[in-house]
């Protein structure tokens, strides 16, 4: 018997299924930071400079001050722009236009009927995931390395919650390193 589930797609619900694709994928996800991560560090350290030097008494540099806050302010861009990143995706996923972000999956023992209210369909066959990652927040349904479908943990009830295990279990599997 298939199981229908809808929810309202809202930025904070992509937001959580990002986060949760780069939990379960560590290495892709150093890449993506490693460049925040190194500026971060040096504004920080930066900083401590600036404050040592200023609990010593001793003046800093012209040159130390500028580096200090080329470090701290490249690291707020970094930051600020990948945030700005990841609404750019959410914003072209759901263009201005569309009102209604109602998503709907149809799921039964051939695969997942997908639709996305004013955007589009799909009917994807169980063969093509090969794993899934469960979160507080978000499932995470992968067909590749770094494409899936997420469910909403929100939006399940808890039949709903266990027959989808049982689903996932049976059409998927546990082995994580499938994909």
């Amino acid at each position: 018997m298939p199981m229908t589930i809808s929810w309202e797609s809202t930025y904070k619900e992509f937001n959580s299924a990002q986060w949760a694709n780069r939990m379960a994928n560590p290495r892709r996800t150093f890449g993506q930071f490693f460049p925040l991560i190194l500026c971060t560090l040096g504004a920080l350290i930066s900083v401590a400079i600036f404050f040592l030097d200023l609990a010593t008494g001793k003046t800093m540099s012209d040159t130390a001050l500028i580096s200090t806050f080329a470090f701290v302010g490249g690291s707020a861009i970094g930051w600020i722009s990948w945030k700005l990143k990841l609404l750019k995706y959410y914003e072209n996923l759901w263009p201005a236009k569309c009102t209604n972000r109602t998503c709907t999956l149809t799921l039964s023992d051939e695969g997942i009927y997908s639709e996305m209210m004013g955007i589009g369909n799909s009917d994807i066959k169980w063969s093509a995931f090969c794993r899934f990652v469960e979160t507080k927040k978000v499932i995470l349904l992968y067909f590749s390395k770094t494409r899936w479908v997420n469910i909403p943990q929100s939006a399940l009830t808890a039949d709903q919650q266990t027959e989808l295990m049982q689903l996932l279990e049976t059409h998927i599997g546990r082995d994580q390193n499938s994909c």
